[in-house]
């Protein structure tokens, strides 16, 4: 028996699509019927189907009363906040899925490790350190969505600045070193330096060659990513990114981009494609280098590596890792 998938509120459905969302086309690709309950609520609209065997769902307290589907019904939760709301769809299993090691969080995890049936991680430290608290842990970092490089190679976009440039792909959260760029660029003139992405009321990043382009919808990111010539992760290191799995570092290798990240520990095993700096004159060292020595077999060589970590093979694991539960089974 297959059960029914249901995502409590926790994000929007078309806004910056993560891991939840890949995670939920997924169990809907593979025959699941797949509830993903937006964040922001219209009372009254009817679940909205956005691809075969997936609805968003607009108003949950309708959906809570009266529209939840017959059946095994698995909650896949990825705040723990919500621990203590998920009875609320008689699940026959609830997923923990920690996808962050944010300290504002703690408070809630015991009680939602108590609750799960299960715990996946997208991170190494996360899964040691809950796997001493939970007795099923199983880890699945985030992956390659295949479909950013599917089709020919669209024109420029027009927003883009000449070459060479180096993108930073995702929210400007306040873990990406803003200043480590600002230092970068002045080091680095003759490069044109891209953010894409919103803000999250963040102050931007200044320099004359850093270009803040705001937010694009995914489906015109693969445009913008094939037509950079270096991808960056610059993150502070901190407890919470120690435990990030950065989907931006599947993107860019997905395409084919060389990547110059800071140290992340999630990051470091890639190092046979990745370039690492802390310091702004190492980081500006390691663009140039990485952008030289730049081929087409390097490229074609990311790209493999991306498609062994796609979503589907994440979804895979899953699917092995916790089939009684797909299964409908406690």
């Amino acid at each position: 028996m297959t059960c029914s998938v249901i995502y409590p509120p926790t994000l929007d459905w078309p806004w910056l699509i993560q891991r939840p969302q890949q995670l939920m086309r997924q169990f809907a690709r593979h025959g699941y019927p797949t509830y993903f309950c937006n964040l922001t609520q219209t009372p009254g609209r009817a679940p909205e189907p956005v691809a075969p065997n997936l609805w968003v769902v607009h108003d949950h307290e309708a959906f809570v009363a009266g529209g939840l589907p017959g059946g095994a019904r698995l909650v896949w939760c990825s705040w723990p906040k919500l621990h203590d709301t998920l009875d609320r769809y008689r699940p026959t299993a609830v997923v923990f899925d920690a996808v962050d090691d944010f300290p504002e969080w703690r408070p809630y995890e015991g009680p939602m490790l108590r609750r799960a049936d299960a715990v996946v991680t997208t991170a190494r430290s996360l899964f040691e350190r809950l796997s001493g608290l939970h007795s099923r842990v199983v880890l699945v970092p985030n992956g390659w969505d295949k479909d950013l490089a599917r089709g020919p190679l669209l024109p420029r976009p027009a927003d883009l600045p000449p070459s060479p440039v180096a993108g930073f792909v995702g929210a400007w959260a306040p873990w990406v070193d803003g200043r480590l760029l600002e230092e970068v660029a002045a080091r680095l003139p003759r490069w044109q330096f891209v953010i894409i992405g919103p803000l999250h009321g963040r102050r931007p990043a200044r320099g004359r060659n850093i270009h803040h382009l705001g937010h694009r919808a995914h489906g015109e990111l693969g445009r913008y990513l094939r037509h950079l010539d270096v991808g960056l992760i610059p993150f502070q290191i901190t407890p919470v990114t120690r435990a990030a799995n950065p989907v931006k570092l599947w993107e860019y290798l997905g395409v084919g981009l060389p990547v110059v990240s800071t140290p992340l520990p999630e990051v470091l095993p890639l190092g046979e494609h990745v370039r690492f700096a802390s310091d702004p004159d190492g980081f500006a060292r390691a663009i140039e280098a990485a952008w030289q020595t730049d081929t087409p077999e390097r490229r074609q060589a990311r790209r493999q590596v991306a498609a062994q970590n796609s979503w589907v093979a994440r979804f895979a694991r899953i699917q092995a890792e916790l089939a009684d539960l797909l299964d409908g089974g406690p």
